[in-house]
């Protein structure tokens, strides 16, 4: 099963939508929409030698469009790595 591609967007954005679906009181929106968008190629800045979050750009930890994620995100991405789970529950017990 092909991890979600919503809207081509960064594989790491997904963390806040998930958080904004499951435990909103905790995520700081004000906060989270003053952040910029970051597009980062993690696997290529890796490949490249760059191991931390710092050397990729990601001074603040964060990678992506955090000030674009929705909680419907996050819901639809639970879906599917919940499939993606239950899909590999079923290989492994076979």
């Amino acid at each position: 099963m092909a991890y979600p591609d919503l809207e081509g967007r960064e594989r790491a954005v997904h963390l806040l939508p998930l958080g904004l679906a499951d435990r909103p009181e905790l995520v700081n929106t004000g906060r989270m929409r003053e952040l910029e968008a970051k597009m980062i190629d993690m696997p290529a800045a890796i490949r490249s030698g760059q191991t931390s979050f710092v050397a990729m750009g990601m001074d603040q930890a964060y990678g992506g469009a955090p000030a674009e994620a929705t909680a419907d995100e996050g819901e639809q991405t639970f879906a599917v790595l919940t499939d993606m789970l239950v899909e590999l529950m079923r290989e492994v017990a076979a």
